[in-house]
């Protein structure tokens, strides 16, 4: 099993795109917003993000899983997941009622746009994830290609016409949007039945798989995005500002392993288990090549890149993007063995060491984060990132001689 196949090359070169699509919309809203406004900007998205992230329970890769092993569950799973989606919007909804209700006479129109934001990244995720699993790599890529290009139109309009963060909010919901919508009309020609309906059997089998990976992506996302939260709480919005720079990168970076493990999965969950992990092993020690040069040319780039294309306004954020580079080495090699992990039905330790990973960040946070802002949360990321590998490997390697021992 190679990285460098055919599809895997043609989705890696899409996500050097959607890389370069995200630095593109981030120097525009930098250069458009400024520090305080991207951290408004940033700040907003990162709840939608996180709601949409709990109200998904862990069903996207469960439904890779499930859609995987048997394509005849592919109608269904795509009916619960518009239900799900609309749940999850339900949710965010009333969330936003409660947060801003005392805010003022918008606080229901920031109801309304965090309901559509909110359904509509859980459906393109959704979309996202089932058009992997069956093999439907191409309309993936457009997909994916779609969402970015036309936030990056939107936003580029935004900047000519001087307009304030609510419209690039706006921008953003346009993109999931036609995303979302580009999933639902190629996954419509495939279904047995157009009979709208949830399937509560479906639902209660794929949940038990679900909710491990729920309780583990969300935990993983909440590391790397919560502490925006906090720097909310403990420093200016523009420290946000400029932590939302260095996250972009460090996004940016990561999106290249974490294709690579999205078309890894369906691949292992085919093989036979004698073959899984060495599989894994060969596809870990290329990403792990791909991602040393990537972070080694990130660090040397960015004291020139971000002055440049960022404004010297954004100069607090060099350190802390060279700080994250260690966290994307060791995010883009987790991804690779939580995706082995996953083909295997998940195993209750993946989930517990993600419970740990959490505890220790929540320390090291409280610990860090208030006395040293923004670098203080790219240390505490990197020494998460690099204990919760170095558990998942210990992991994958136990799981390995017990399926030896079994034989």
């Amino acid at each position: 099993m190679r990285v460098f196949s055919k599809q895997s090359i043609s989705t890696v070169s899409v996500r050097i795109i959607v890389m370069f699509s995200g630095i593109i919309s981030s120097i525009i809203t930098a250069h458009a917003l400024g520090p305080a406004g991207r951290g408004e900007l940033i700040a907003i998205t990162t709840f939608g993000l996180s709601v949409a992230n709990f109200a998904n329970l862990g069903f996207p890769s469960s439904n890779t899983y499930y859609v995987s092993s048997d394509i005849n569950l592919l109608t269904p799973i795509f009916f619960n997941s518009a239900f799900i989606s609309i749940g999850g919007g339900l949710l965010a909804f009333v969330l936003t009622l409660l947060l801003y209700y005392p805010e003022g006479h918008f606080f229901f129109l920031k109801s309304i746009y965090m309901f559509f934001f909110v359904a509509t990244t859980m459906m393109a995720s959704f979309s996202s994830n089932i058009l992997v699993s069956i093999n439907k790599i191409k309309q993936y890529n457009y997909l994916d290609l779609l969402q970015n290009i036309s936030v990056i139109f939107f936003y580029i309009l935004g900047f000519f016409l001087k307009l304030s963060s609510a419209y690039f909010l706006i921008f953003g919901l346009i993109g999931t949007s036609i995303g979302s919508i580009f999933g639902i009309i190629n996954l419509n020609k495939l279904l047995v039945s157009k009979n709208l309906r949830f399937n509560l059997g479906l639902f209660k089998k794929s949940f038990r798989y679900a909710f491990k990976v729920f309780i583990t992506t969300f935990v993983a996302f909440f590391i790397a995005r919560g502490n925006i939260f906090l720097l909310q709480k403990t420093h200016t919005i523009s420290e946000i500002g400029y932590f939302s720079i260095a996250l972009q990168l460090y996004d940016a970076i990561v999106i290249i392993p974490s294709a690579i493990g999205l078309l890894l999965f369906p691949q292992l969950i085919k093989s036979s288990g004698s073959q899984r992990h060495s599989n894994m092993i060969k596809v870990l020690k290329q990403v792990a090549l791909v991602m040393f040069i990537l972070c080694l040319g990130a660090f040397f780039s960015i004291p020139f890149l971000i002055p440049l294309v960022f404004g010297d306004s954004f100069h607090p954020s060099i350190i802390i993007a060279q700080l994250l580079l260690p966290a994307a080495f060791f995010i883009g090699l987790m991804g690779v063995v939580s995706q082995y992990l996953a083909s295997i039905g998940y195993p209750i330790g993946q989930v517990i060491i993600w419970l740990i990973a959490f505890i220790i960040w929540v320390i090291l946070s409280s610990l860090f984060v208030p006395q040293s802002g923004a670098k203080g949360t790219a240390i505490v990321l990197t020494i998460v990132n690099f204990l919760t590998f170095l558990l998942l490997f210990i992991l994958s390697y136990k799981k390995k001689r017990e399926n030896e021992r079994a034989k």
